[in-house]
């Protein structure tokens, strides 16, 4: 009765850590063939990610917002 006991301990403190591991599917979707349809929404969003990224400015170069800070409480000579 003890080792059936021990057992059903074990398994009751084993079933929620082994609810709280994902299935992910490693493989992803290998065997399904894209449609036609399929491949052309896909190439219209590449094409209209890649427009909208082109239309992002350049960033400039990171300014120090306490640059001009350091002139000011510097003791001067």
């Amino acid at each position: 009765m003890k080792g059936f006991a021990k057992i059903m301990l074990i398994v009751l403190l084993a079933t929620p850590a082994y609810a709280q591991v994902p299935n992910v599917n490693m493989l992803g979707d290998v065997g399904k063939i894209k449609t036609q349809e399929e491949v052309d929404a896909e190439a219209a969003r590449d094409n209209a990610y890649k427009s909208a990224i082109k239309k992002v400015p350049n960033q400039a170069a990171k300014t120090d917002p306490w640059g001009n800070i350091l002139g000011i409480c510097q003791p001067s000579e």
